[in-house]
């Protein structure tokens, strides 16, 4: 087995870590940190609540766990070869704004001198992290992969999107879907309203029921807050598995070259 290393942030979603479970059980950052064979070490973060104020948090936690986690297999590399061949790789992956999170914990990582071989962003997004650095991808960087969601959704439209531009020699590659900001993650709309269009409701919640469980006044403005989409529900679930195929096979050729 390799010494490689993935850190996931996921994206924004209820305060409940119960229904935060149940509403991305099946996301993509929770698929690449989980259930890809060949990482020694995964690291997986739920993301922050709808006040955003665990951004900087979780980049910091991206940050240490993959800065302690390749210094000892660094050192193991160097004295043991036979055992661990192989120098640390370290991939980082986040949704939204733990998009944001593991660009800005990918800028932490070059301040220490510590190179990252993969990002895989999901529609990233910055409205937490006041830093305006996390709109470029560090040089220290070797591939970055972003999956941001298509104008023409109209989905999320006040959120936009950070880590768009890349610097130095990084390797970076974007390509747009229609569907929404939900579906970008894995965590697609279950239905949709009467015209055939996804209404997103609220921020990072994917029912009425879990917008609910953020409690207070906070649920429910974001309960009425609703937001007519361009997206119908087969272009909701088609776009989901092509961001899903896109991001997996380009990830894995990553993962396969080590030069």
């Amino acid at each position: 087995m390799s010494s490689d290393i993935i850190v996931g942030v996921d994206g924004t979603g209820p305060s409940s870590d119960d229904t935060y479970a149940k509403d991305f059980k099946d996301s993509f950052v929770q698929k690449l940190c989980r259930n890809t064979p060949g990482f020694r070490v995964h690291d997986y973060h739920r993301g922050p609540t709808t006040h955003g104020l665990e951004t900087v948090g979780k980049a910091r936690h991206a940050y240490d766990f993959a800065k302690g986690t390749y210094t000892i297999f660094s050192k193991l590399h160097a004295e043991k070869p036979k055992l661990f061949p192989k120098p640390p790789r370290i991939f980082l992956t986040g949704y939204s704004r733990g998009g944001a999170a593991v660009i800005e914990a990918a800028y932490k990582l070059k301040e220490a001198k510590i190179p990252v071989h993969g990002m895989m962003l999901f529609d990233a997004v910055d409205r937490s992290i006041v830093d305006d650095r996390v709109n470029t991808i560090p040089d220290n960087v070797k591939y970055c992969f972003h999956a941001v969601r298509a104008d023409s959704a109209e989905s999320r439209e006040i959120f936009g999107n950070c880590g768009r531009k890349a610097a130095g020699k990084v390797f970076y590659l974007e390509r747009s879907f229609h569907c929404t900001h939900g579906a970008m993650g894995g965590c697609p709309w279950k239905e949709a309203g009467e015209d055939g269009y996804i209404e997103e409701v609220g921020a990072g919640f994917k029912t009425k029921a879990a917008t609910f469980a953020a409690g207070g006044v906070l649920g429910l403005y974001a309960l009425h807050k609703i937001d007519k989409t361009k997206v119908k529900m087969k272009q909701e679930l088609e776009g989901r598995d092509a961001v899903w195929a896109w991001m997996h096979k380009l990830f894995l050729v990553a993962k396969a070259n080590y030069k």
